[in-house]
């Protein structure tokens, strides 16, 4: 090639000729405001609406989860939130700790079904199936701090729960 000649320009693979240069910017979608007709995205459990037809809130033990995890108590509402009396439990957690709010509600539908099933374990069944049975959570409050109880009495530290 001769020194003078100039080399065609790179174009780059196909799949990348559309692209918007780095000095061009994209317009951002909007906030969206969102209507009545819109659902709160869900993997298995609509928990966001107890009255929706659903085949898994036919069950009353679902039903008393997701009421138990609605329940906030004397909890401190959150400084930088706007707290809206439908928020629950792991709302109140991601306003503290800023989780993301698509982990929030997968941890929310895994907690639900969860304590469901414990529920419905149980043995012999509760007189009352439309709340949560205070054996259920006493049970999974010591089948989740198990291990940090362990490794507290292993380090000779007391537990802080």
């Amino acid at each position: 090639m001769n020194p003078r000649q100039r080399a065609p320009p790179v174009t780059g693979p196909p799949y990348a000729q559309n692209r918007p240069s780095p000095t061009q910017t994209r317009p951002r979608p909007g906030p969206t405001t969102p209507t009545v007709d819109d659902e709160e995205p869900y993997n298995i459990i609509p928990i966001h609406n107890l009255l929706a037809d659903h085949p898994s809130l036919r069950f009353p033990e679902v039903r008393a989860a997701a009421a138990a995890i609605r329940t906030v108590g004397s909890l401190r509402k959150p400084p930088f939130v706007q707290w809206d009396p439908k928020m629950d439990l792991l709302d109140w957690l991601a306003a503290f700790f800023g989780f993301q709010a698509d982990n929030v509600r997968n941890q929310r539908e895994h907690l639900v079904l969860h304590l469901a099933n414990a529920q419905m374990r149980l043995q012999p069944p509760p007189d009352s199936i439309d709340s949560l049975d205070p054996t259920v959570l006493r049970r999974f409050r010591r089948k989740l701090l198990k291990n940090y109880s362990h490794w507290c009495s292993y380090i000779g530290q007391k537990s802080n729960t």
